[in-house]
């Protein structure tokens, strides 16, 4: 049984922004993905994830991943965009 751990997932996405790990980017990369209600308890888990900050990072990491994997870029602008307007 797969069960949606909100707490764990923030918890690993604020590992990944503060060092971007190759190993769990798919994991990160599924945020972009999930259901608005789950990511709603992520956010609610750690709200500290919604800042600015946090996407001028993955804006930033968009922009320097557009020339060389367009694909990465997408999803790193999706999550961006989904992070700004929370």
């Amino acid at each position: 049984m797969n069960v949606f751990d909100a707490v764990a997932r923030a918890r690993l996405f604020r590992t990944w922004l503060d060092n971007p790990d190759d190993s769990v980017e798919e994991e990160v990369r599924a945020l972009a993905a999930l259901p608005e209600a789950e990511w709603a308890a992520v956010v609610k888990a750690d709200p500290s994830l919604t800042t600015i900050a946090v996407t001028r990072t993955l804006l930033s990491l968009a922009y320097d991943a557009r020339l060389r994997t367009l694909d990465r870029a997408v999803w790193l602008a999706k999550i961006a965009t989904r992070v700004a307007k929370d």
